[in-house]
């Protein structure tokens, strides 16, 4: 499970702890907007002081630069190892987010939302005005010029994020949600993988939820790395 975080999500604070009482194998976790906006900052702390887990904030802050500039700073000092901004924010709030990571953060790293595993390649059209693959490539020279570093992406996209890491000699910390073993029911998350095949596509992390917490003794199986 050193590869794995494991997304908390539709779950209440007791649920959590229990969880991680049950199963101290969960060494990574992830806050999504739902718990973070129920509990605020105490959820953060409690459970990286409790269960000494690393933490990776799923908040996807998107607004003007100045506003994503204070929403970190109101951050400021928390226990985070990543924390998600929307790519499609534009460059100046890329630049403005890094800006006010590294005075309030330093310790944790941007991860810049590319394409979210729900969108169909219809709705990336229809989003952004332009075939699927230009689309992810623009999104990533916004990325690049902003000097951001981490990526959150469908396991589907690994291999054109390769094709301009190579180009340009970057190398980004990739995390993929969409993470589903071949006999789980898919859901609302349309760009799907399994963890074996999207580790070996070149993703850093896996993110998995329902898979896990509603089925956590599928942790002891060793289907995750």
């Amino acid at each position: 499970m050193e590869k794995t975080f494991v997304a908390l999500d539709n779950m209440d604070k007791d649920q959590v702890r229990q969880l991680l009482s049950d199963y101290p194998q969960i060494k990574k976790v992830k806050i999504g907007l739902e718990l973070y906006l129920k509990y605020g900052n105490s959820i953060v702390n409690e459970i990286a002081n409790d269960f000494n887990v690393e933490i990776f904030l799923d908040l996807k802050l998107h607004d003007i630069p100045s506003t994503v500039t204070k929403a970190i700073s109101a951050l400021k000092g928390l226990p985070i190892s990543f924390l998600t901004i929307h790519a499609s924010g534009g460059r100046k709030m890329l630049e403005a987010a890094f800006e006010s990571a590294q005075v309030n953060l330093p310790n944790c790293q941007l991860l810049a939302v590319t394409i979210l595993t729900s969108h169909t390649t219809r709705e990336i059209k229809d989003i952004w005005g332009r075939e699927y693959k230009e689309s992810l490539n623009a999104l990533l020279n916004e990325i690049t010029k902003a000097q951001i570093t981490g990526l959150v992406c469908s396991a589907q996209d690994l291999s054109i994020i390769s094709a301009q890491e190579n180009e340009t000699n970057l190398s980004f910390t990739k995390v993929t949600p969409g993470i589903r073993l071949k006999n789980d029911e898919s859901d609302d998350q349309t760009r799907i993988m399994t963890p074996e095949d999207a580790i070996k596509a070149g993703s850093n992390f896996l993110v998995v939820g329902r898979s896990i917490t509603k089925n956590p003794n599928s942790i002891l199986e060793g289907h995750y790395p």
